[in-house]
């Protein structure tokens, strides 16, 4: 029997900041030609799990006021990905332990495999 692992597990494993090797689907809505390719990632890291932004949510504007004048600060659409609303992450690749190149956005549901195990869709 194959080994298998949750959809649940990888998405913990990605947020801890774990290393990892997938492969998984390419989709691209606005590019239907670059859609379907397999990603095979040997060591990869989320991008998200190990970087926390500097740069302040809300900004001032030169005129005394901010950008954001609801004041909440979990909607600025300039800096939230919102990976989580559509069930992606960024990686990068990792050779070592450094992370190289540029980052990569892979949607979760397209993993067909997470460190060598058979990735279970809910």
């Amino acid at each position: 029997m194959e080994d298998t692992i949750s959809l649940r597990q990888c998405i913990d494993w990605m947020d801890a900041g774990l290393p990892f090797s997938f492969i998984c689907c390419s989709y691209d809505e606005r590019r239907p030609k670059k859609s379907g390719k397999w990603i095979t990632g040997g060591e990869a890291v989320s991008i998200h799990a190990q970087t926390v932004s500097p740069l302040p949510t809300v900004s001032p504007l030169p005129s005394g006021g901010t950008d954001n004048p609801s004041g909440d600060t979990d909607t600025d659409n300039r800096r939230n990905p919102r990976h989580r609303y559509h069930f992606t992450r960024n990686i990068r690749f990792c050779v070592g332990s450094k992370p190289v190149g540029l980052p990569l956005k892979i949607h979760l549901d397209l993993l067909t495999r997470f460190n060598g195990k058979k990735v279970l869709l809910p």
